[in-house]
């Protein structure tokens, strides 16, 4: 990253333009799967893993697939 997009301004919020895509976390214990539901009402792709709130420590190679699904074209 440049210098610049570290200090400098923020002109404008990137989600309204970029698809987000939000992982609900099943058997999170920090935060329950309603409380996640309502935080990826604007993601554009919403997945499940049956994971703790952790999902790269708990279930690396099950999140890696997911994300490389969502990174191919």
């Amino acid at each position: 990253m440049t210098y610049s997009s570290q200090t400098g301004p923020v002109s404008r919020a990137a989600w309204p333009t970029i698809a987000g895509t939000y992982i609900i976390c099943t058997a999170d214990n920090a935060i329950p799967p309603f409380a996640q539901e309502a935080m990826a009402q604007r993601a554009e792709r919403v997945h499940r893993l049956d994971s703790s709130h952790s999902p790269f420590l708990s279930m690396p190679s099950e999140l890696a697939a997911l994300l490389k699904g969502e990174l191919a074209p």
